[in-house]
């Protein structure tokens, strides 16, 4: 347009049509046309030498785009809140069993078998938690608790080589 100004608002109006939320949404050429005081046909010519139809499929793939992103960064924050929410219960846990054991050792009952098998293979459990949280299979630096093996052992020597475990270097305290 040589300079002059033009009677409509050429910029409202390829708004109003190309960032509809929706294809449902969006006015059709006609209905913005009646609108807008525009004869259907200047209308027509306008949007196709500007691409509206283009630029509108855009616009909602756009759209589409931004709210899957939203979605999966919604998902994976509500992942992170539950992982992180068992590894403070596997801590309470396995703070509540060094107890139970360190007690055990001044407890003129002790620990029976069965109870330090039980013991382990909560252990066991939280040790599997732990690493599938943090995004880890088992690996052969994983050290394999034997329930078998620990449930014929004393109170007092669970305790020795529980102890001994947390001197190692790595070792979580």
């Amino acid at each position: 347009m040589s300079g002059r100004k033009s009677k409509y608002n050429w910029q409202a109006i390829e708004a109003e049509y190309v960032e509809a939320l929706s294809e449902a949404s969006r006015p059709t050429l006609e209905a913005l046309a009646t609108k807008h005081g525009v004869a259907p046909s200047h209308l027509r010519e306008t949007a196709s030498k500007g691409r509206w139809k283009e630029k509108a499929e855009q616009h909602l793939r756009a759209i589409a785009q931004s709210r899957q992103t939203k979605k999966v960064e919604r998902i994976a924050t509500e992942q992170a809140d539950w992982d992180s929410r068992c590894m403070n219960l596997a801590d309470l846990a396995i703070e509540h069993i060094q107890t139970h054991l360190q007690n055990s050792l001044f407890s003129e009952r002790g620990l029976s078998s069965r109870e330090i098998a039980e013991l382990v293979k909560a252990l066991e459990q939280l040790h599997k938690l732990g690493r599938a949280i943090q995004g880890e299979g088992p690996t052969e630096e994983a050290p394999t608790l034997n329930a078998e093996k620990y449930s014929q052992m004393s109170a007092a020597d669970l305790a020795q080589a529980y102890m001994e475990r947390l001197k190692r270097p790595g070792a979580a305290k």
